[in-house]
């Protein structure tokens, strides 16, 4: 009887140090499929940093992916709200490698955002534009606001993120620079 149960305390902690290398093993075959395709299943892996290809506007940027911002943003400036067929529409400037461009879009809202450095909230358009990020290409809502003393022009938010991407934030520009 003794020797039954040492060698059944044995066995049971042969299979417990298999358990325990288990989880590593699963750990390095999920790393090396998503290290090799960039995805995840049906979603797309982004590094932190990424560069955005804004379908509606015909240009480029580098963007900071940032699973803490709600909205996405965009760095324009003068920016007017006017009115065309009867909807509230805006005209804005994006500067890019020297050059400015003028664009117009529908205005889709209003949004208001605290500053860490005020009480009052300072208010900025809300536009949809399609963008397109390695193979992940949707519409996505932006805020307009002067971004100029960021170090990116653009910031990805969750609203672009959510159900299609997630973010390994230990690398960048995964999908090209």
């Amino acid at each position: 009887m003794l020797w039954t149960a040492e060698y059944f305390r044995i066995e049971q902690m042969k299979l417990l140090s298999n358990r325990s290398i288990l989880p590593i093993i699963f750990f390095i075959i999920v790393l090396s499929s998503i290290s090799a395709q960039n995805s995840l299943g049906d979603k797309l892996i982004l590094g932190s940093e990424e560069m955005a290809l804004f379908t509606s506007l015909g240009e480029s940027f580098t963007a900071r992916i940032d699973t803490g911002a709600e909205t996405s943003s965009i760095h324009a400036r003068g920016v007017v709200h006017f009115v065309q067929n009867g909807e509230n529409w805006v005209r804005f400037n994006i500067n890019h490698d020297g050059t400015d461009r003028f664009f117009e879009c529908p205005l889709e809202s209003m949004v208001a955002v605290r500053q860490a450095n005020s009480q009052t909230p300072v208010y900025r358009p809300v536009v949809k534009l399609n963008i397109q990020i390695g193979e992940l290409r949707k519409d996505a809502l932006f805020t307009l606001a002067d971004r100029s003393r960021m170090a990116f022009p653009v910031l990805i938010g969750r609203n672009f993120l959510k159900g299609d991407a997630l973010v390994d934030v230990s690398t960048a520009y995964l999908h090209g620079k």
